[in-house]
Parts: structure tokens; C-alpha cells; sequence
């Protein structure tokens, strides 16, 4: 596993750390604040995991006004992959 892929499982395992023993809604909430709280550095990619990257910013600014579990799926949905 190599650049975007690696990017995202990274930060998913710190996400983890910090929310895993969360449960329920406040589970989904605290993810969200990870994910906005840490968007990848897109300069670090190239070619199509570049614009996975960038595409992945836009997504987390158009869906941020979304709750928890709402927010990831909105971010899924735009990106068509997962954000973790």
C-alpha cells in the first residue's frame, strides 16, 4: 500500500486511537472532527492520487456542514471511495 491509500489508512489509525473507545453518534462526531481537523497534504501526491486528494478537500468543505456519520457519507458519496 503506497500514497493515498497509505495517506488515508495513517490517519485512520490515529483517528482510531482517539475515537475508537467512543461509542454511538459521538463515535461519528469525533471522526468528522479528525477528518476536517486533518486533511491530507495533497502537494505530497502525484497523478491520479493527486486528484483523489484534492477531490477529497472539496468534498470535506461541501459536506462539512453535515453531522457525524452524515458528513462521512457525504464525503463518500462526492468522492466515491472512503475517506479512511
Amino acid at each position: 500500500m503506497d500514497g493515498i491509500k497509505l495517506a488515508r489508512c495513517e490517519r485512520h489509525q490515529k483517528m482510531a486511537e482517539k475515537c475508537g473507545p467512543i461509542k454511538g453518534p459521538a463515535h461519528y462526531a469525533c471522526d468528522r472532527e479528525c477528518l476536517i481537523a486533518n486533511p491530507l497534504d495533497c502537494k505530497k501526491f502525484t497523478g491520479k492520487d493527486a486528484a483523489q486528494c484534492l477531490a477529497e478537500g472539496k468534498a470535506f468543505k461541501s459536506c462539512e456542514p453535515q453531522p457525524g456519520q452524515e458528513f462521512i457519507l457525504c464525503v463518500r458519496k462526492e468522492i466515491d471511495t472512503r475517506p479512511m
